[in-house]
């Protein structure tokens, strides 16, 4: 999309807003800078039917987070993974303990269980 010269001065001058706030390495900021940059012409093209004006603009840019917000807290939040408490690990390995006890008791319980590799030995005949 070719923008004004008016226009292209203000998409300009927030990319190097956000730019001067970011402390990415160079290829991931280029990367967000050209994804910010094709964001706004969409959103531009999306929002004006006719040519696009600087009403326009400023509230596509609005819209946006703030350059501020692409300062030096990560822009890629941590992984969540909670651990669990305590008395979650505590219950955890409880219930697998009990499982396993419950196990081994149904398989020792079991008559044919300690037997079921040995071999059988037919039945006699009866000799008439």
């Amino acid at each position: 999309m070719n923008l004004p010269v008016e226009l292209r001065k203000r998409v300009d001058e927030h990319i190097n807003a956000v730019q001067q706030q970011t402390e990415l390495p160079t290829a991931e900021q280029r990367k967000l800078l050209q994804a910010l940059e094709t964001h706004i012409h969409k959103s531009l093209e999306a929002r004006s039917e006719e040519k696009p004006n600087l009403e326009a603009l400023e509230a596509v840019i609005a819209k946006m987070d703030p350059p501020e917000s692409y300062g030096s807290p990560p822009l890629i939040a941590p992984p969540n993974h909670p651990s669990l408490s305590s008395g979650r690990k505590i219950l955890f390995i409880s219930i697998i303990a009990i499982l396993s006890l419950l196990f081994m008791a149904i398989w020792l319980a079991d008559p044919f269980s300690s037997h079921w590799m040995e071999e059988t030995s037919p039945p006699a005949q009866a000799i008439p």
